[in-house]
């Protein structure tokens, strides 16, 4: 029953890549494993959380998938849900599944990072509101503000930078090449994100220096 086709995918897999709960639900009924993973090390839980199927991620998750499954690049499901926007699901895994908040990809990135680097707003809101790290840093130094600010995503910058728990710390942080979200901001044209920083502090966008 988990025998894959030439690309290396069960029917489970594929089930749960589309959506089709109910051709899953039958595979799982007659003892599909739940285990099985693709190419690139993804579960099915992988696949139905970063497709938004919360039916799907409900139902392998009552077959005991884990919810904590790591991908080839230690991406969790809870990764992909939030870097692809789906809110509802990343409620799920957490708040009903316990999936880690914290859960780290090989690059050190949690789901805030991706839901920030994707400029996934209300995602972003929903884990902070869930207690994610704002600070947390990648291997590169980069908190998710960071990863918002070079992709262009003014919304999610706004967001983080009205957090009460941050304040002009976060406008200097820099990461491992010295550079705050200002620098990053710059380098990219991102005049959105430009406009936004200098709304916090004007003076610090204008007069920061790279850190030695």
């Amino acid at each position: 029953m988990s025998e894959g086709n030439i690309s290396g995918w069960s029917p489970l897999l594929e089930a749960c890549a589309r959506g089709h709960s109910g051709v899953a639900r039958i595979l799982l009924k007659h003892h599909a494993r739940i285990d099985v993973f693709d190419e690139s090390g993804r579960t099915a839980l992988h696949l139905a959380a970063a497709n938004g199927h919360l039916q799907l991620t409900h139902l392998l998750l009552q077959h005991k998938a884990f919810v904590n499954s790591k991908s080839k690049a230690d991406e969790a499901p809870l990764h992909l849900a939030a870097q692809n926007g789906h809110v509802k699901v990343v409620n799920q895994l957490v708040q009903d599944h316990g999936a880690a908040l914290e859960a780290i990809t090989l690059d050190t990135q949690t789901a805030l990072h991706f839901a920030a680097k994707h400029g996934q707003l209300e995602v972003s809101q929903t884990l902070l509101a869930l207690g994610a790290n704002p600070n947390a840093r990648d291997d590169k130094g980069q908190t998710p503000l960071h990863l918002a600010a070079e992709n262009d995503f003014p919304d999610v910058v706004k967001l983080f930078l009205k957090m009460k728990q941050n304040n002009r710390g976060v406008l200097t942080a820099v990461d491992l090449n010295g550079f705050t979200c200002a620098h990053i901001a710059a380098m990219k044209g991102s005049l959105a994100v430009v406009k936004e920083l200098m709304m916090i502090d004007k003076a610090m966008v204008i007069q920061v220096r790279l850190a030695n």
